[in-house]
């Protein structure tokens, strides 16, 4: 059961929490769930490697680094994470939502 989080989700999660609770909810593994195994056959991956592809994103590897045939992260995308996606990010939270979350 794994919740896939993509980069258009963190940055709205950004926009409205603000990047200091994103990254709280990261390392709390709040934030990254776990769905049926279904869900993961849906997106493309192998059943055989399902498991790789769960360890990884406890790993806090982002759904779209990992081969869907082996669920290994890609030479490309080694070493980016949830977290430096959220630190690497440019987008700061809106001044309506500071306001109401203040």
């Amino acid at each position: 059961m794994v919740k896939h989080v993509t980069e258009s989700e963190l940055n709205s999660a950004i926009l409205r929490f603000g990047r200091e609770i994103v990254m709280k909810l990261v390392k709390e593994k709040e934030y990254i769930y776990f769905e049926s195994d279904h869900k993961l056959l849906d997106f493309g991956f192998k059943k055989k490697n399902l498991a790789v592809v769960r360890s990884q994103i406890k790993r806090e590897k982002m759904i779209q680094h990992l081969v869907k045939s082996s669920g290994k992260v890609k030479q490309a995308s080694v070493g980016q994470t949830v977290s430096t996606n959220i630190n690497d990010s440019k987008i700061e939270q809106d001044l309506c939502c500071k306001l109401l979350l203040g």
